[in-house]
This record gives C-alpha cells, sequence and structure tokens, in this order.
C-alpha cells in the first residue's frame, strides 16, 4: 500500500483475501466501504509460472526479443508481486544488448546468463511458496504448521 498525495495505491495478488484488513487500515485516513475505488487494473499471468521456468519449459529470449518483468514470468512467490525483478530484468536486458552490440555475439545468450542468478534465486523460493500454498489450503496458521524448512 502506497501513499501519494490524496491517494492510495493498493496493490496485491490477493487483495480480495484481505478486504477487512486493507479497509481496517485505511478507516483511520477517511476511507469507508461503500467508497469505490477510482480506477482498478491487473494483468493475466500463469497460475504456476515456476514450473514453466524451473523446467526450462519457457526462456524468455528468442533470436533478437528478451522478455522482461511479468512478460517473462519473473515475479515472487507467495505475493506474485514483480515491480522490482520487473525492474532488475529490464536493466539487465538493457546491458545485455549494450554488451551484445559492443562484441557482435548473440543478445540471447548474454542475457539468459545475466538474468541465471535471479532465476536461481526464484528458483529456490518456489519449493517454500508450494509448501506455504499447500498449508495455506488445509487451514494451517504458522504457529499450528511445522516449519517449513522441513
Amino acid at each position: 500500500m502506497n501513499h501519494k498525495e490524496n491517494f492510495f495505491l493498493v496493490e496485491g495478488a490477493a487483495l480480495r483475501d484481505l478486504r477487512s484488513e486493507v479497509l481496517q487500515f485505511l478507516h483511520p485516513y477517511g476511507f469507508s466501504e461503500e467508497q469505490k475505488p477510482l480506477w482498478k487494473d491487473g494483468c493475466l499471468v500463469s497460475v504456476f509460472p515456476e514450473e514453466k521456468l524451473a523446467t526450462g519449459y519457457f526462456i524468455p529470449a528468442r533470436e533478437n526479443i528478451l522478455v522482461v518483468g511479468d512478460a517473462a514470468l519473473l515475479q515472487l512467490p507467495v505475493s506474485r508481486e514483480g515491480i522490482g525483478i520487473a525492474l532488475k530484468s529490464g536493466l539487465l536486458a538493457a546491458h545485455s544488448v549494450a554488451e551484445a552490440m559492443a562484441s557482435k555475439r548473440d543478445v540471447v545468450g548474454i542475457y539468459i546468463r545475466r538474468l541465471e542468478p535471479l532465476l536461481n534465486i526464484l528458483k529456490e523460493l518456489y519449493p517454500w511458496d508450494k509448501k506455504s500454498r499447500k498449508r495455506a489450503g488445509r487451514g494451517q496458521t504458522r504457529s499450528s504448521a511445522p516449519s517449513l524448512r522441513a
């Protein structure tokens, strides 16, 4: 949730589930349940992008096309947020293009190599996300669930 001038920007994949908490947070600022948002938007994303990225089924580059952000299925597990990853992958793509032009090498290979550390971090988070979703589906809270490291 971000405050800018006279507006609050509320974003997240699970807002419907958190409706009462969001309203409780906004109430001291004069917002009520009767008020309607000025604008709503969103994007369609794969339900489980990690499976496509982790297995190599989807590669976010081909020929001279480098895909970044949500289009590249780059989202944080659990929250499905990705603005930071979108910015990072955009910078990696830009640097890859510059390197390819300077070295006369294939941009796809350069981009995938630069993206690899980010993909590895996401791949490490996927099993935790899967366990977390499974436990949430069973109604377990953090205090009632065994360690996620197990």
